[in-house]
């Protein structure tokens, strides 16, 4: 190698890759591009897999939602409910439109908890006020199957709504309704059992405990609003006359519900009102309102 003057005067030491000239060249750029493209790869998210290798490294870069969210396509009648309030998300104003889109999307995520959230939301909102009915109807029928599927949801048993007991010996289903303050087909229900009996001993029962149980029933609408523990359970329909007074009567030791209704003019279906009784134990409220 010698030393030469170079164009602005500088004096360099000349090597083997200015003799060599481009050819040699060419490599070197080849490597700084690829090592570009590497970085530019691991910042965009491309480390996950050692991430997952690593789990230090996962708590610090966890893997992106792309990654983990579930590609399962929505289901028929999830996609039906979506289109639904998206028809009735036209000429709102853009809050109400938001909450709209917002529960669309969560149907077809079927995200049973974001679509609750949601739809509790939509109640306070007056702009909504003509979708009332169709809110609460969904909101019952997902609380209801969350309650009689505790393997989709935990979140009633979280909420200590429902608690499990080993069948003991001397049990019965109707010592352990009167035990835990709930009703003998509430039970029933929450387990299966068709025939009154309860499982064998040292079997496990699940049972709904001491439930805060309120039956509003609304004469301008004609609904019949339960209420477990403050939250709304599930809605159906019944007429009163337009003479009976507002007030709240509460169910007795022994009473039953249809005994009640005929008592207050109260009229709906059979269906609709074994329904409600299987959640209204002795001292479950019944309000007349408006």
């Amino acid at each position: 190698m010698s030393i030469e003057e170079g164009k602005y005067g500088l004096r360099h030491r000349r090597g083997l890759y200015d003799d060599a000239g481009v050819p040699f060249k060419i490599p070197l750029l080849i490597v700084a591009t690829a090592a570009a493209v590497s970085f530019a790869f691991l910042r965009s998210g491309g480390g996950d897999d050692e991430a997952t290798e690593n789990p230090a490294m996962a708590v610090a870069n966890p893997p992106s939602a792309a990654k983990t969210a579930q590609t399962s396509a929505p289901s028929p009648e999830a996609l039906r409910r979506a289109e639904d309030w998206l028809k009735n998300s036209q000429f709102r104003t853009v809050a109400d439109r938001t909450l709209l889109e917002r529960l669309a999307a969560a149907e077809r995520m079927e995200n049973d908890e974001l679509v609750l959230t949601t739809l509790e939301n939509m109640r306070l909102r007056p702009g909504l006020a003509d979708l009332e009915d169709a809110v609460a109807v969904r909101i019952g029928s997902i609380r209801k199957r969350q309650l009689l599927e505790p393997a989709k949801d935990g979140r009633w048993l979280e909420n200590s709504l429902v608690v499990e007991r080993e069948v003991r010996r001397t049990d019965t289903i109707q010592s352990l309704a009167r035990e835990y303050g709930t009703t003998p087909a509430a039970i029933a229900m929450l387990n299966g059992f068709e025939d009154g009996r309860i499982g064998t001993p040292g079997s496990i029962v699940r049972i709904l405990k001491f439930p805060r149980a309120t039956l509003v029933v609304r004469k301008r609408t004609g609904t019949m609003d339960l209420f477990l523990n403050d939250r709304l359970f599930c809605r159906a329909y019944a007429s009163t006359q337009q003479c009976v007074a507002r007030g709240v009567v509460q169910v007795a030791e022994g009473e039953r519900l249809e005994d009640i209704f005929g008592r207050l003019a109260i009229k709906a279906t059979p269906d609709d009102i074994a329904s409600m009784a299987a959640f209204m134990p002795p001292g479950a409220a019944i309000v007349l309102a408006n």
